[in-house]
């Protein structure tokens, strides 16, 4: 059942069939379209309005027969006349919801959805148009197979064969959250399981019907919102109308304990009692219902169904990624490592070094990634922390220079708290470069204990290397990323606090930009730019957040 309404005490409720009941052709269905022709003598006579059996589309797509109808659009199944009866599936949308503009651009959301995303692993859109009557068409591949909910049996899947599935599934969500596009519907019934023969399945991420579209060409942000969704797949904030990346990442936490143990984690009635559920956690761990579960493929499954969307995974892949190394390890073995080489770019040794090896990690097949910008801006900075948290590993060059970068302290902290969350992943790979002497306290608490490797010249640098690779060949060890002391996390030394009002002043008045400051500071990750006129109390707020 699908779930829609202006806000979350409304009842309304509206069922729309999924696409991956329609684009499917079951072996156990005898009318498999690639097998029966359309025999043109058994079409009724045809209606004077809509899309009907017999008709043709556009000159091209000829109507057989219609597959299932929700309470928001139909489906049928028609042939491409210009390429030798192909199947096709059209979606258009009913009358009724045509009428209701918050559907209609859903709708061609839906369209721009699928154009935008290229993919795989997301059902591919040929093409899109209006029926005689104005009737708006989808035209979308058809996917021989099943449905995962056809798969899901009592007390599992196959461990080798569920990894290999959500592996597929969160690169696909991936691609599409990469193009702005929140599917906002991620279930079992919405992912196909096409059958390449052999045993392999390739996996199709259908129906982003009511998907969220951010840079949207057909809706504005403006535009009103309705909480919709499958309620036991939908998390907390989008119960509550806000739903981010985040929200499919647990529905696909939710399909992954499905999946390893045939059932769901919540059973709800009602919106408001998922939402006590999800808030009081996971009360049946997958472990309790199939004990040959590892500790690692709960603790994942568990991280992404956290309440707090900020205590998930950053990336649908990265979930995907280390629940199928911790369910089938040998899956992900072949996968091409990513490597973020961090030093300091104006650092000429450093950045030499780093340029010889690139070239080494490059000829053993290693993505390698890096920061040559050295006067990072703001938008810079993010991208680099989202390259820390989302590499495999982490080579940080400690230098005489580098040691001082205050960027660099802050990416390795970036990334030594993703391995904390992420059973060691990115590893951190500390390579002193002709350094000696002690870390400072804070770099020193978290890469003392990593292994790492050294260059004190061009003599060892063959050495090293090898070291390097070795290391990179080897699984991190998650016990090497312990929760920092309290009183280890990095006070800078910033110059004294003035402001033009001072701190004690009782003529200061704050504003909302205040709690705004206050609030990027208590989320530590946050890099804060302040900007505004003269004489508008930037000095004053500045110093008000730094104290």
């Amino acid at each position: 059942m699908t779930i829609g309404a202006t806000m979350l005490p409304a009842r309304t409720q509206v069922r729309s069939i999924p696409d991956a009941e329609v684009l499917m052709a079951s072996a156990d269905d005898p009318s498999d379209p690639t097998d029966v022709p359309l025999d043109p003598a058994s079409v009724k006579r045809p209606p004077k309005r809509g899309i009907y059996a017999g008709m043709t589309l556009n000159d091209r797509y000829l109507i057989d027969r219609k597959l299932g109808q929700g309470g928001i659009g139909v489906v049928y199944l028609a042939r491409d006349k210009r390429l030798f009866l192909r199947p096709v599936v059209i979606k258009v949308l009913l009358e009724k919801t045509g009428r209701d503009q918050w559907f209609e651009k859903k709708f061609q959301q839906e369209i721009e959805s699928l154009a935008r995303i290229d993919h795989p692993g997301v059902v591919g859109i040929f093409e899109a148009g209006e029926a005689p009557d104005k009737t708006p068409f989808i035209v979308m591949q058809f996917v021989k197979g099943m449905t995962l909910s056809k798969q899901i049996q009592a007390g599992g899947m196959d461990l080798r064969r569920a990894a290999r599935i959500l592996l597929q599934a969160s690169r696909a969500l991936t691609a599409a959250h990469d193009e702005g596009i929140i599917h906002c519907d991620l279930k079992p019934d919405n992912i196909m399981l096409q059958d390449l023969g052999e045993g392999e399945d390739q996996v199709k991420v259908l129906d982003f019907g009511i998907a969220k579209v951010k840079r949207s060409q057909v809706a504005s942000a403006q535009d009103s919102t309705r909480v919709a969704g499958t309620l036991p797949y939908m998390a907390p904030e989008q119960l509550l109308g806000d739903p981010t990346s985040a929200s499919d990442i647990y529905a696909l936490g939710v399909i992954a304990y499905e999946m390893l143990t045939g059932r769901q984690p919540f059973e709800p009635a009602t919106p408001y009692q998922l939402l006590d559920l999800q808030r009081a956690g996971v009360r049946i761990k997958p472990r309790q219902l199939r004990a040959e579960l590892s500790e690692a493929v709960e603790a994942a499954i568990l991280k992404a169904l956290e309440f707090d969307p900020e205590q998930r995974y950053v990336r649908a892949r990265d979930f995907g990624k280390e629940l199928a190394t911790a369910l089938s390890p040998e899956i992900t073995a072949q996968e091409t490592p990513r490597i973020f080489l961090l030093y300091k770019p104006d650092a000429q040794t450093d950045a030499a070094l780093a340029a010889r090896i690139k070239l080494q990690l490059a000829d053993n097949h290693f993505i390698v990634l890096s920061d040559e910008q050295p006067h990072p801006n703001v938008e810079w900075a993010a991208e680099l922390t989202r390259r820390a948290r989302t590499a495999d590993a982490v080579v940080a060059f400690l230098s005489a220079e580098s040691i001082e970068s205050e960027m660099l302290a802050f990416v390795v902290e970036t990334a030594y708290e993703a391995a904390q969350r992420r059973f060691g992943r990115p590893r951190l790979l500390p390579l002193r470069v002709a350094f000696t002497a002690a870390l400072p306290e804070h770099l020193a608490i978290m890469l003392n204990d990593q292994e790492g490797v050294s260059w004190q010249g061009a003599d060892s640098e063959a050495g090293m290397i090898q070291a390097m690779l070795d290391l990179l060949r080897t699984p991190p060890k998650w016990e090497a990323y312990p929760a920092k002391p309290q009183a280890a996390h990095r006070i800078l030394p910033f110059d004294p606090i003035y402001g033009a009002v001072p701190l004690d002043s009782p003529f200061y008045i704050e504003r909302a930009t205040d709690q705004e400051l206050y609030a990027a500071l208590d989320r530590r990750e946050s890099i804060v730019l302040i900007k505004g006129a003269r004489q508008m109390g930037k000095s004053s707020l500045l110093a008000r957040g730094l104290h």
